[in-house]
């Protein structure tokens, strides 16, 4: 049965065989941890057992709702296609979603020391690991990756902005830089 549900049109496009590939492997673990062999054996106690051992096992409030929405699409599914009599998962309070923003890391900023630290650092390194002969060239390159570090810290340029950054972006009267509306993607930005 996970084998035709996940064959119908879920999605269209591309990923759409991926998908599907993806939400058959999800459900025939689940009913293999869940000791599921047939349509009869899927109960309410067995799905919130296996969602807690996802839990327990180290996995995130993310996965642990994907499986739960996985199960109640398969169960919606089988019960419409008269293959069982009622969803054992349909609507229940007991298998809410649970928030999985708690999860999530957030994306801070790098502070100024932060910056000055890691493009010290890299001095730092290269110094130490360039060979004797060729130090003076190895430290001029880690002195220009360091004064990137440090522009991108100061501007807020972006990864391919940094990377096509030309002089004539910089104005050092006024103490602006300009990035273009071709590399930036939009309308050029003025920071």
């Amino acid at each position: 049965a996970a084998y035709v549900y996940s064959r119908r049109k879920v999605r269209t496009g591309p990923r759409a065989e991926k998908h599907s590939k993806m939400v058959r492997q999800k459900l025939l673990t689940a009913f293999e941890i869940m000791d599921v062999s047939t349509l009869d054996h899927l109960t309410l106690d067995g799905v919130q057992r296996f969602l807690g051992g996802l839990l327990d096992s180290g996995k995130k409030a993310k996965t642990r709702n994907d499986y739960l929405s996985d199960l109640r699409h398969f169960a919606d599914w089988a019960q419409d296609d008269g293959r069982i009599h009622s969803s054992p998962i349909k609507s229940n309070r007991k298998l809410s979603r649970l928030d999985a923003t708690k999860d999530r890391t957030r994306r801070q900023a790098v502070s100024w020391e932060r910056a000055n630290e890691l493009a010290a650092a890299m001095i730092q390194r290269t110094a130490q690991k360039a060979p004797r002969k060729t130090r003076d060239q190895y430290l001029e390159t880690a002195r220009r990756h360091a004064l990137i570090v440090t522009v991108a810290q100061l501007t807020g340029l972006r990864n391919n902005e940094l990377a096509s950054a030309r002089w004539s972006w910089f104005d050092l009267k006024t103490e602006t830089l300009t990035v273009p509306a071709e590399v930036q993607g939009k309308s050029g930005r003025t920071t």
